[in-house]
């Protein structure tokens, strides 16, 4: 099926690190049950709950995958909001 443009896209980590199960690309669609459509929705729902489960989705051989990761520090340093 086709996803609404809505989500943001993560570009970068702090000193170029590797970090264990987020990618720069990754696309996060959800965060503590709350939908991220914008980089102020995932703001507004990280705030209320810093350790919570994103949902994101990853585009791996031509097929985007959903996929789920119980948040910890990551040292994200960018945020791009997913436009058309």
């Amino acid at each position: 099926g086709k996803r609404p443009y809505a989500g943001v896209i993560i570009f970068g980590f702090k000193d170029d690190a590797v970090h264990p199960v987020l990618k720069v690309g990754d696309i996060i669609t959800a965060y503590a049950g709350k939908s991220v459509k914008d980089y102020e929705a995932f703001k507004a729902a990280f705030k209320q709950e810093e350790n919570g489960q994103a949902t994101f989705i990853r585009l791996i051989n031509g097929e985007f995958v959903e996929m789920h990761y119980q948040w910890e520090e990551t040292g994200i340093v960018g945020f791009l909001e997913l436009t058309e």
